[in-house]
């Protein structure tokens, strides 16, 4: 019994290092699109509009959403967004109101949450706004940046393994 502990044990912490090296990446990932360089951009559009995952992951123009399973169409609240921005001599049309993509699930009807209509309210504010893009591909861009909310559980659900395998080793050890 104190073997197949101490193995689980093992089992549980090698999967705590690897959540934490994928938190870790997350976060730094996150350290570089905050760092983007910005540019000034006309927003043309903003709205808070109920939609699906699946149709916020396909293309706006000329395309449906594909029949994927892992996104079934469930309602959320979104900000749709179209803004116009200028690097070098290209000019680019962009769609990403934040740095992450954020929705709400509206099988509510309460509405869109106040979190949500801060940030739409806030690219509304003024129609002319820094756009931040990416260095790599200036095509891709965003107009705020918003801590990616999975991140946390990430380093949570890490930690959490390091300490069940812990115990878990320090069970085994004192059983065998």
């Amino acid at each position: 019994m104190g073997i197949k502990l101490i193995w689980f044990g093992c089992i549980v912490l090698l999967g705590g290092f690897v959540t934490l090296v994928l938190a870790y990446q997350e976060q730094q990932k996150e350290t570089l699109r905050k760092n983007w360089p910005f540019v000034p951009g006309l927003v043309t559009h903003c709205e808070i509009v109920k939609t699906t995952i699946a149709r916020l992951r396909v293309p706006a123009v000329g395309s449906s959403p594909s029949p994927d399973p892992e996104y079934i169409r469930y309602p959320v609240w979104a900000i749709q967004v179209a803004y116009t921005y200028r690097v070098g001599d290209k000019e680019f049309v962009g769609s990403e109101a934040t740095s992450a993509l954020l929705t709400e699930p509206a099988d509510r009807n309460t509405g869109a949450s106040d979190h949500l209509k801060k940030i739409a309210a806030q690219i509304n504010s003024r129609p002319s706004r820094d756009v931040h893009y990416d260095p790599a591909d200036s095509s891709e861009s965003y107009l705020v940046f918003v801590e990616q909310p999975s991140r946390r559980g990430l380093w949570r659900m890490g930690v959490g393994c390091l300490a069940v395998g812990v115990i878990l080793l320090a069970g085994g050890w004192q059983i065998r």
